[in-house]
């Protein structure tokens, strides 16, 4: 029984696989499809839809379902660690949390845009 492919041919798939995910990674970045607010959060009546992972963002996936008026707090959080990355921190009035993480820059435009959907919440933010 033969393989599908050859050994050669496994290597040349794998690295076209990785150059397109590349090049579709560089393009999310450089074209800021990733962090633009309204791809990471969006309004729909009284429901909020969470995007927190990168592919859902890229990918338009609906992400988290979540009330406005069940957030309570919103953490906007820096870490050292993390120099290029902000933590957005979603939490709701039954202790649920929902972690974002953004590149620089995002994560204010998003703290405003959750304020403005849920007024009640509290904001916070944190530098460590």
């Amino acid at each position: 029984m033969t393989d599908f492919l050859s050994s050669q041919q496994h290597v040349t798939l794998m690295l076209l696989v990785t150059v397109l995910i590349s090049i579709v990674v560089f393009l999310s970045k450089v074209l800021k499809l990733s962090n633009d607010p309204e791809r990471v959060i969006i309004a729909e009546g009284e429901y909020l839809f969470i995007r927190r992972r990168y592919f859902e963002r890229l990918l338009g996936l609906k992400g988290v379902k979540i009330k406005k008026s069940q957030v309570s707090k919103v953490l906007l959080a820096k870490f050292e660690i993390h120099t290029a990355d902000e933590c957005i921190s979603i939490f709701s009035y039954e202790d649920n949390a929902l972690d974002i993480w953004v590149s620089n820059g995002a994560a204010k435009k998003l703290v405003i845009m959750l304020k403005e959907q849920c007024p009640d919440a509290i904001v916070v933010k944190i530098e460590t």
